[in-house]
C-alpha cells in the first residue's frame, strides 16, 4: 500500500500521520477496502505495495516516496528513501533495540544505536533572551580517527556523578580541573599548565618525561658562584634564596615539580661547593697551627 501526502507538512504533521498508518495496516489487512482509496479528511491515498515485502507504506510528495514505513514479524521501521541510499531514520527491533540513521539493512546492536554524529542542545541560561545555545556532542575527532565527546559550542563541560558537577571540568582553554574548582581561579597557572588537581595527588609512583635542564652546570669552571657575604646580603634583603620563587609568587602563580627540584639541586650542589671550600681552607690553616707552635 502507499501513502501519499499531498504536500509534506512540518514534522510534527508527519509523525501524527505515521501514528494513522501504523492503524491503516492492519485495517487494510482486515477490511475490504479498495486500493486508491481516500481517507476522508487526511490528504492520504492507500494502494498496495508488493516491493516492500512486508507490511508497509510509501508516502511522500506528488513526484517520489520520500518515506518507506515497515512491519514485519521482528522490527518496525522508517527509511529514508532521500539520496544516494537508503537509511533508517529508526528502527525498532522484537528485543527493543533502537537504531538511528543505520543503513536499511542493519538492525541495531544496543538499547541505542546511533550511526553518525549525535548531538544534544540546551539553554545557556547565564545569556540574556533568547538564551544562546550549548551544544554537547558526540563524534569522531577531526581526523575521524578516534571517538570524541565534548562541547561544539564556547562552553566547558563538567563531568560528575551523584548529580553533581565537582568531579572533573574541561575547560574552554583546554585546562582539565579534577575536583571542585567552582570558587578557585588561576589567571597565570592556566596559562602555563593544563591539569589542576584540588587535594592533590594520591600515586604508587610518580615519573617525570626526559628533560634537557638539569643543575649540573653548578659544577662548571666557568658558573659564577656567587660569595656568601652575596647571598647574606640577598636573603636580608628579599627574605629567600637567590633564584627561588618567594612565598607570595608560589601563592599566586605555584610552581613547577620539575623546576623546583632543579633549584633545589642547584642550591644543594652551592652547598656541597661551599663545604669543599671551607673544608680547604680548614686545612690551610690547620696546616699553618704546628708552625706557629714552632
Amino acid at each position: 500500500m502507499e501513502i501519499k501526502v499531498n504536500n509534506l507538512e512540518n514534522c510534527q504533521s508527519v509523525l501524527m500521520k505515521m501514528i494513522i498508518t501504523i492503524i491503516l495496516i492492519f485495517v487494510m489487512h482486515t477490511s475490504s477496502r479498495a486500493q486508491g482509496e481516500i481517507l476522508e479528511g487526511t490528504g492520504i491515498i492507500l494502494r498496495e505495495n508488493s516491493a516492500v515485502g512486508a507490511a508497509g507504506i510509501l508516502f511522500g510528495d506528488e513526484a517520489n516516496n520520500n518515506f518507506d514505513l515497515r512491519v514485519d514479524k521482528d522490527s518496525f521501521r522508517l527509511n529514508n528513501l532521500i539520496g544516494p541510499g537508503p537509511t533508517d531514520v529508526f528502527h525498532i527491533d522484537s528485543f527493543s533495540n533502537l537504531g538511528l540513521g543505520l543503513s536499511s539493512t542493519a538492525k541495531p546492536q544496543a538499547k541505542i544505536h546511533v550511526f553518525g554524529k549525535g548531538r544534544f542542545e540546551f539553554f545557556d541560561k547565564s545569556t540574556p533572551l533568547p538564551h544562546s545555545s550549548i551544544f554537547f556532542d558526540i563524534n569522531t575527532n577531526k581526523s575521524g580517527t578516534n571517538a570524541w565527546i565534548g562541547t561544539s559550542s564556547n562552553h566547558g563541560l563538567f563531568i560528575g556523578t551523584n548529580n553533581t558537577a565537582s568531579n572533573m571540568y574541561l575547560d574552554t582553554l583546554d585546562n582539565v580541573f579534577v575536583g571542585d574548582f567552582d570558587s578557585y581561579s588561576f589567571p597565570e597557572a592556566e596559562k602555563k599548565y593544563d591539569l589542576f588537581v584540588n587535594k592533590g595527588v594520591l600515586s604508587a609512583d610518580y615519573a617525570m618525561a626526559p628533560v634537557n635542564n638539569w643543575s649540573d652546570h653548578v659544577f662548571s669552571n666557568k658558573y659564577p658562584l656567587a660569595k656568601l657575604s652575596e647571598v647574606e646580603a640577598f636573603i636580608n634583603k628579599f627574605h629567600h634564596l637567590p633564584n627561588i620563587p618567594s612565598e607570595a609568587e608560589v601563592k599566586a602563580n605555584g610552581y613547577s615539580v620539575h623546576e623546583m627540584t632543579t633549584k633545589l639541586l642547584e642550591k644543594v650542589e652551592e652547598l656541597t661547593l661551599y663545604i669543599i671550600r671551607q673544608q680547604k681552607e680548614i686545612e690551610e690553616l690547620k696546616s699553618l697551627v704546628p708552625k706557629t707552635k714552632k
